[in-house]
């Protein structure tokens, strides 16, 4: 797909009007991205606030449908302390549906811009899914008999080092025999299904467009623009069928139609910049850990008119004594009552660092 990239500025001290943009943008080709320093603020790209040029480009966007492509912090790093830095520097583009883009600051001294990054990928956005151990094609017998044939029980627990091998001896034998007992998953991807006439029009204009670059003859040209308008029509149509079909099962009863309005009238949260305590704005990630730590110790201090010598001391003797010599009978607890407690757990909870649910620990065997 042809695009043509182009870089601007547009100094805050000149009047911008819907007639200048319409004009600039007119000279440029049907798909582009234009980035560079707007000096244009609008919340819903993410600024603090709005300003009359943020409101005059958000307008003249929404009437063109061009899409507004901002990084998700701010820009504009101003040296006076009266100012707050806010997101100056976006990307205005007419680009189709299609190619995935995403845009990134890049904290590089370079002035009081910093620069942002914009990535543009023919390529679907794979995500990534989180680790489980069992999916839809776990064999829970076969988990089941691994660990009860692996399963070791000599095992000597008299020292804290001893329980904590057995825990992770433990824990790595639930891990293994579910990974074991389940097939690796891949990703479905889910395209969209394309008409059979409309598939054999795309095969004619590549055809077209092939032959065009071969012999540029004009009418060699002309019958690959026909085709090529006669395609962008086809889509036209068939996605405004598709937009009404999907309004019109909008329900208040299901909250489908409320997910779409907020959806659509939804405005992104502006970051807010981070200060130290001399009035300097926190830029590198370091720098937000090392201020955040800071201020996380300084906070969680215990209050000195409930700090108590004896107190303290009364405790740490108790923590210290044997288990023998504790106050009351230790009460002892058998497997069913193991068996039990583990059945009581939701089977929505989220797992733990061992990725063990309350599913996986229902398959183990009763010894």
């Amino acid at each position: 797909i042809p695009i043509t990239i182009a870089a601007i500025y547009s100094p805050p001290k000149h009047k911008i009007t819907n007639q200048i943009l319409t004009d600039y943008f007119s000279t440029i080709n049907h798909n582009f991205i234009v980035g560079g320093d707007f000096n244009a603020k609008h919340l819903s790209w993410g600024c603090r606030a709005n300003n009359l040029r943020g409101l005059v480009l958000k307008n003249f966007t929404s009437s063109k449908c061009y899409k507004v492509l901002a990084p998700p912090g701010p820009t504009y790093w101003p040296t006076s302390i009266q100012k707050n830095p806010d997101i100056l520097d976006i990307f205005v583009a007419k680009i189709p549906n299609n190619p995935n883009y995403k845009t990134e600051n890049l904290l590089e001294p370079n002035s009081d811009h910093s620069s942002v990054m914009l990535s543009v990928s023919a390529s679907p956005l794979t995500r990534q899914e989180p680790p489980k151990l069992f999916n839809s094609t776990t064999d829970k017998y076969k988990f089941h008999n691994l660990v009860d044939q692996q399963i070791k029980f000599n095992v000597k627990f008299k020292t804290s080092d001893d329980i904590d091998l057995a825990v992770n001896n433990l824990t790595q034998l639930i891990q293994s025999s579910a990974w074991s007992s389940s097939l690796k998953c891949h990703p479905s991807t889910h395209l969209p299904q394309i008409p059979e006439y409309t598939r054999s029009i795309i095969v004619e204009k590549r055809r077209a467009r092939a032959l065009y670059q071969r012999t540029r003859l004009p009418s060699h040209k002309q019958k690959y623009n026909k085709l090529a308008n006669h395609l962008k029509k086809v889509l036209a149509k068939q996605k405004s069928e598709s937009l009404t079909n999907f309004l019109s099962n909008l329900s208040s009863k299901d909250g489908s139609l409320w997910r779409e309005t907020k959806k659509i009238c939804k405005y992104k949260s502006a970051n807010l910049p981070i200060k130290n305590p001399d009035g300097s704005y926190v830029i590198s990630d370091p720098d937000k850990a090392e201020l955040f730590k800071t201020h996380l110790s300084d906070i969680f201090q215990p209050h000195p008119d409930i700090f108590s010598h004896s107190n303290n001391n009364k405790v740490n003797d108790h923590l210290n004594s044997p288990l023998c010599s504790s106050a009351g009978p230790v009460n002892h607890f058998t497997p069913n009552d193991i068996k039990f407690v583990i059945n009581q757990c939701s089977l929505k909870k989220s797992p733990g660092y061992d990725l063990i649910t309350a599913e996986v620990a229902r398959c183990l065997p009763k010894r």
